[in-house]
């Protein structure tokens, strides 16, 4: 699973919408992140490769989250460390028991307030940061829902992906973040 739809979730692997790469890597060079699409027998799995065009290790789902809340928590409100947020990790396993898709849950709620706390204070996006912040409130209902299921925190057809209103709305504030920060806007197929 690509950190980037985990966390950005941006916008957990959960948001295939665009990411920011709000600044530059420790050798200057602003970090992007290439993915296809690989066709199964049993559906469709992606494939994230580094710019070198080696495939990143996969790291268990826990090891993940643990490290994606770390940098949530290190990120402090900071608009380009959120959109940023697990740029540095390799590929995390999908959630596959009811406590990961919990933790996939939870962890996305945290991310999500956390990015509609960080718009403008000027009020310019209060709309976007109560759409957002909506969408956060009501995924912890939405998984208990449907009992956990993982399907719900993955792929194209996740509860985020599939709230227009909740990718509309983190579309505007990554566009505002972007020139803030700097850096590029790379697009997750």
């Amino acid at each position: 699973m690509n950190t980037r739809r985990l966390a950005a979730a941006a916008l957990v692997a959960i948001l295939p919408v665009a990411a920011i790469a709000c600044g530059d890597d420790a050798k200057g060079a602003t970090t992007t992140t290439t993915t296809k699409k690989t066709e199964k027998k049993s559906g469709s799995s992606t494939t994230s490769t580094s710019a070198d065009g080696a495939a990143p290790a996969t790291i268990s789902f826990n090891e993940g989250i643990a490290q994606l809340q770390a940098e949530l928590d290190a990120a402090e409100g900071d608009i380009c460390k959120l959109q940023n947020l697990g740029s540095s990790q390799g590929d995390i396993a999908d959630p596959a028991t009811k406590d990961e898709v919990q933790a996939a849950g939870e962890f996305t709620a945290d991310y999500l307030n956390a990015i509609a706390d960080a718009t403008p204070a000027d009020g310019s996006q209060k709309a976007e940061a109560d759409t957002i912040h909506a969408a956060a409130e009501a995924i912890p209902a939405q998984l208990e829902a449907a009992n956990y299921d993982p399907k719900l925190v993955t792929g194209d057809n996740s509860i985020i992906s599939g709230n227009k209103e909740l990718i509309a709305a983190l579309t505007t504030v990554q566009t505002s973040a972007q020139a803030t920060c700097g850096g590029s806007t790379t697009t997750t197929p």
